[in-house]
């Protein structure tokens, strides 16, 4: 809380002003067309940014059609995900724009009208994770992180036998491998016999 004074050099005025700063809370990823069955698998990732607890109670979302998604929780930690599973169908596979409004009915972030029409694994992400441009180019279409950041790496290493041909060693003393790894991420890597 803050006053204000004005004056005019005769008459004055002063006002109590209340200033209020919310740590950010963005939605980060969210999965409107999971495999297979829809309703009961359908999910949202809210994520605190900041390093600030953040009270959350109140807070809700909506989709396209208005419906209204509670956050359930009285708090989010700082560097935290939350994860608000739907009960029933209620996302549109379609084209799909989820906002996010605090408890005072103030939107504070909102998703452009994203499509998901694949039926898979795949979730729209925030990438880089947290990242909040207000553009499209927030937005990516991947393999779901479900309550780990968006960044994180899913595919594992390929370690591919190249010698001896289809597995066959032969009764001898010594043997000897050919290979070749490959990661998508990695430039260092351990193998291990």
């Amino acid at each position: 809380i803050s006053s204000v004074k004005v004056s005019d050099g005769s008459l004055s005025d002063t006002k109590l002003i209340t200033i209020i700063i919310e740590p950010k809370l963005v939605i980060n990823e969210f999965e409107s067309n999971p495999a297979g069955e829809d309703s009961g698998n359908e999910w949202i990732e809210v994520f605190n940014p900041t390093n600030n607890t953040l009270n959350s109670s109140l807070w809700y979302l909506k989709d396209l059609s208005d419906n209204i998604i509670n956050l359930n929780t009285e708090s989010i930690n700082g560097n935290a995900y939350y994860l608000i599973n739907l009960e029933s169908q209620v996302l549109n596979n379609d084209g799909e724009t989820l906002r996010l409004y605090n408890s005072r009915n103030e939107l504070i972030d909102e998703t452009h009208l994203l499509k998901d029409e694949q039926d898979s694994e795949f979730s729209w992400s925030r990438k880089p994770n947290g990242n909040d441009n207000n553009l499209n180019e927030d937005w990516s279409l991947q393999k779901q992180t479900k309550g780990f950041t968006n960044d994180a790496d899913l595919i594992p290493p390929v370690v591919t036998l190249i010698s001896p041909v289809n597995n066959y060693i032969s009764e001898v003393n010594e043997v000897r491998f050919t290979y070749l790894a490959t990661d998508n991420l990695a430039q260092n890597f351990n193998c291990y016999f």
